[in-house]
């Protein structure tokens, strides 16, 4: 079944790419002369995985933020959560294009209720290295003192083996693996790979006492993202 699945799959995108090219744009619209302009490269999916790249699995209508201060509006988009790239669906060219990372500081993405998911584009330091590197983040909470982003990161996943050992010639599937980043006073804070409380309280070590003080008074454990963003809100006022 996944077989046949990558095939359709691989059938789609062909028809879609059957004409290719390095690098695309589209010029401003006649009808909106407003309208800033939107270049990138052809869209091509990653095709080593199984499971699906777009964020919620789905498109959307939206605007994109550029690095210049305008905006484009009302666009078809998704995001390609393993590529960290917005693709545009360019409904009048009959074109799917990743756009240039460079000239976007953000977007918006409505869903079928017309709630917006916003994204920004901040620079975050991994664990790992001390540069910071640009990636897009879905912004969960903005308050006084504390911002609290989530970056929509997928890991590989081999079904039936354990760890991340794969059997010859096998796919992984992609497993969502978020990342969450702490921006205090406009600055990296803190980053939490797996949501629990000790660990929160532990990222503010001068107001431990007395987050965990309000925590225990909301009742609130600290497991899934809604009660992070709840925790989150509740210990910024305390700042």
């Amino acid at each position: 079944m996944r077989r046949l699945m990558k095939i359709y799959g691989m059938t789609f995108w062909g028809l879609i790419l059957s004409v290719a090219g390095t690098l695309y744009g589209q010029d401003t619209l006649p009808a909106s002369l407003s309208e800033p302009k939107l270049a990138g490269e052809w869209y091509v999916p990653e095709a080593d995985y199984y499971g699906n790249q777009l964020f919620m699995n789905k498109w959307f209508r939206g605007d994109v933020f550029l690095v210049n201060g305008r905006t484009a509006h009302d666009k078809t988009l998704t995001y390609n959560v393993v590529q960290d790239g917005v693709i545009w669906l360019d409904e009048q060219g009959g074109k799917v294009v990743r756009l240039d990372k460079g000239l976007i500081s953000g977007f918006v993405l409505r869903d079928d209720q017309e709630k917006e998911i916003l994204f920004r584009k901040i620079r975050v330091r991994s664990s790992f290295v001390r540069d910071t590197a640009p990636v897009f983040v879905q912004v969960l909470y903005e308050g006084e003192h504390l911002s609290l982003y989530a970056q929509r990161k997928v890991e590989d996943y081999y079904p039936g083996k354990y760890g991340k050992v794969a059997a010859r010639g096998s796919l992984p599937d992609l497993e969502p693996q978020p990342v969450y980043y702490i921006f205090r006073d406009g600055a990296q804070y803190a980053r939490i790979r797996k949501i629990k409380r000790k660990e929160l309280i532990r990222d503010f070590p001068l107001e431990k006492q007395q987050i965990k003080k309000i925590l225990r008074k909301h009742h609130l454990s600290v497991r899934k993202e809604t009660q992070l963003i709840k925790a989150v809100k509740i210990i910024d006022p305390l700042l």
